[in-house]
């Protein structure tokens, strides 16, 4: 199996300068709150497709004391069976922006592989697939939708790293789209083309998302006697629910009606009101049959971590060479001593390389002697 052995950070967060080494054994991080735990498992989701696990600003990345014009670096080794792959993330400053203060538009992502320079992250999918649950997804079933939406994409963007890169452009045009229609500039010609844009990447994300919750579903109910309940999953919109009656060609073709028929409505209220990004994730417990929302705060983990358990089956049949990485923040947190155990038994049998962090050190005890152990205290490592 491949794994991540090297990580070096520059100016991320509160790291100067942090260098580790790892096997293919798991990893475990512990220390106080704050010490710094999340900010490496942030550092390696970097290293996959997307905005990282935080989706933050480049900007807010940078350590807080560093030089201004520094920005950050993340260089990381992959142990192939052949071969080494060396893989750099940073940011780097955008000249003349420094003085901006919108954030992480004063800097540009730097991608590079082998020496190799890349401008786009879904590159990083032929190398790394990264998978996480932090403590702010305990709350995802009683939250909003946009984020059990985002949620779900992570999980498509793992099954798919173009998936990013369609709902990154479907985002775009929806803004053009939306500031033609606040400036009143009603010309049918130029909306039609970013309408068209819209159209085509909405069906795209509709139809991944549907296809992915469908190898999911499957995956739930073959591991339906696990330690952990048993979840039903399915996405709700119209466009998904349309893909599963109709040709991808039919629901372009309807999408973009609506959004001609619907401009004076979106133009009233200043945003789309039609497409993929008003989608919703659903979830129940299985063998209850009720909502994921009002199931008890520990069997929501439990759903939750019955989900990406089912995730990383998934993932590790596409992913192809690529090192699956699962970055398991807090992971212990409202499991009882069995649910722990049978997860650790669970995430062993699993082709994928795991990070854990804990305030707890003994909450690990069942695995202490067969992973690579670091405390972490206030930006510092002690193996």
């Amino acid at each position: 199996m491949p794994y991540i052995s090297d990580l070096r950070l520059e100016n991320f967060r509160n790291y100067s300068n942090l260098s580790l080494s790892f096997s293919d054994k798991p990893t475990i991080f512990h220390g106080s709150n704050g010490a710094g735990k999340t900010n490496i498992l942030e550092a390696l989701s970097y290293l996959s497709t997307g905005r990282g696990l935080r989706r933050a600003s480049l900007g807010d990345v940078v350590k807080a004391d560093a030089q201004t014009a520094s920005g950050f670096t993340i260089f990381s080794q992959i142990q192939a069976e052949f071969d080494e792959i060396k893989i750099g993330v940073g940011a780097r400053p955008n000249p003349g922006q420094l003085g901006d203060e919108a954030g992480g538009s004063r800097y540009s992502k730097e991608i590079r592989i082998d020496g190799e320079t890349f401008k786009n992250s879904t590159v990083l999918g032929d190398f790394v697939r990264a998978i996480w649950l932090t403590p702010s997804l305990d709350r995802l079933f009683t939250g909003p939708a946009a984020e059990r939406r985002k949620f779900f994409d992570r999980f498509v963007t793992g099954f798919d790293p173009a998936h990013s890169a369609r709902t990154s452009r479907f985002e775009k045009a929806m803004r053009e789209r939306n500031k033609l229609l606040e400036k009143n500039i009603m010309d049918d010609v130029w909306l039609a083309g970013i309408e068209g844009q819209m159209a085509e990447q909405a069906v795209a994300i509709a139809a991944a998302r549907r296809e992915v919750a469908l190898h999911l579903s499957a995956l739930l109910e073959a591991g339906s006697q696990s330690a952990f309940p048993f979840a039903r999953i399915a996405m709700q919109g119209d466009l998904e629910q349309l893909i599963g009656e109709r040709s991808a060609i039919e629901v372009e073709d309807i999408y973009l009606q609506r959004l001609k028929d619907n401009r004076p409505y979106d133009q009233q209220s200043g945003r789309t009101k039609f497409g993929p990004h008003k989608s919703d994730l659903l979830a129940w417990h299985g063998s209850k049959g009720i909502e994921a929302k009002k199931c008890s705060t520990g069997e929501q983990k439990a759903l939750l971590i019955a989900l990406l358990l089912a995730h990383a089956k998934l993932v590790t049949q596409v992913a192809g060479d690529a090192v699956l990485i699962m970055l398991l923040d807090e992971i212990t947190a409202h499991l009882d001593a069995h649910r722990r155990a049978a997860l650790f038994e669970e995430l062993g049998d699993l082709d994928a390389q795991l990070f854990m962090t804990g305030t707890d050190h003994s909450l690990f005890s069942a695995i202490t002697d067969t992973s690579t152990v670091f405390e972490i205290s206030e930006g510092g490592v002690v193996v």
